[in-house]
Formats: structure tokens, C-alpha cells, sequence
């Protein structure tokens, strides 16, 4: 595990739910929970990614959630594998992708009537770099952050959630926002992000 660059203050998991404590995004936090307290457990590093991060910095949930996405240590992808194939998650690999580098999990939830989707990626850390996923010939694609500033954390309950940091998240969605067409919740946390800073 990283130490956290930045610790905020702890939160009561209903007060961090707010209104959202009757839907599918409750659903995804009782996992995320449930998951960082295993990674917790294992020594294993695991980080919220995308829309959680960007909630988890502010000290609420902003929006509905339609997907979970988290990132690990690429020698730590076999590990969380398990973990969700033991609770029943579907697991598998994108097309076109490394199973050693990532993979999604899905499952189905009866009482809400609704599928769950979660991607874990890979990510390597070498002194105070940080990089993506190695690509083809061997290339990688550096991080706009040293692994000094990339986890900042905040309790939720008594669960410590390590979370991208707020900058990094703002820099890819502003990657991602050159690449493609902005989906309304990716504008959404712009926003937020724009005030947050």
C-alpha cells in the first residue's frame, strides 16, 4: 500500500450517501467497501478511479453511478480476480485487452433488479513514477503525477478508501474530453472538479 498524500476527514457512510442511500449507488459502495476493507486485509493496493474519486474528494455523492472503476498494482490484479470471482462476480477481459493487465466484473443484483459493472486496471509504480499499463513495443504512458501525490484517502465508516487524486482525475477527464464526446456525468464532475480547485 502507498501512504495517502492527502487524509480528509471521515466520514459516516450515510452521511457520505446523502439522498442516495435507496439506489444502485449504494449498491456500488457497499463493494467498494467490502473491497478496500479486503485490500485493507491483504496488504494490496486499490484506488477509486472516475466519478467515486471525484465524491469521495468533496465528501459526498454528487450523482448516480452507473459503473465502479478501480486500479490496482499489476502484479495485484490476480488477487482481486479471486476476491470478486469468490463473491460471485462474473469475471473476465475486456476484448482486445492483457488479462494480466486488466479485467471487469459483473453481476446481477436481484433486490434491485440491476446488473453491476466494475472495471479494474493495472497501473505500475517505479520510485516516484507513475505509469499506465504498458503498450505495444514496450512503450508506457507516464502519469501527470509523482506516486508521492497520487492517493489521497478518506474513511468512510471505519473503511479507509484510497482514491486517485482530485488533479489526476481532473487531467483525464480532460484527456478524455479531447479524445470523445463528453457523456453528461463526465461533465458533471468537471464541474465539480473546476470548483474543487
Amino acid at each position: 500500500m502507498i501512504l495517502p498524500y492527502k487524509t480528509l476527514e471521515s466520514l459516516s457512510k450515510e452521511k457520505f450517501i446523502c439522498t442516495f442511500s435507496s439506489s444502485v449507488t449504494a449498491t456500488y459502495l457497499d463493494i467498494l467497501l467490502k473491497m478496500m476493507s479486503a485490500g485493507t486485509a491483504l496488504d494490496k493496493f486499490l484506488l477509486v478511479q472516475a466519478g467515486f474519486a471525484v465524491d469521495l474528494a468533496v465528501g459526498y455523492v454528487t450523482r448516480e453511478h452507473d459503473d465502479l472503476d478501480l486500479v490496482t498494482l499489476v502484479d495485484d490484479i490476480p488477487t482481486f480476480k479471486e476476491l470478486f470471482d469468490k463473491a460471485h462476480f462474473e469475471v473476465g477481459t475486456p476484448p482486445n485487452m492483457d488479462p494480466n493487465l486488466s479485467f471487469y466484473a459483473h453481476t446481477f443484483v436481484q433486490d434491485i433488479q440491476k446488473d453491476i459493472d466494475i472495471d479494474v486496471v493495472g497501473l505500475g509504480i517505479s520510485g516516484d513514477e507513475v505509469f499506465d499499463r504498458e503498450v505495444s513495443g514496450g512503450d508506457k504512458i507516464m502519469f501527470p503525477i509523482k506516486a508521492s501525490e497520487l492517493v489521497w484517502e478518506r474513511k468512510i465508516g471505519d473503511v479507509p478508501v484510497q482514491f486517485f487524486s482530485p488533479y489526476l482525475v481532473y487531467k483525464f477527464k480532460k484527456m478524455q474530453q479531447k479524445r470523445d464526446v463528453v457523456r453528461e456525468k463526465d461533465g458533471k464532475d468537471l464541474d465539480i472538479l473546476e470548483k474543487f480547485y
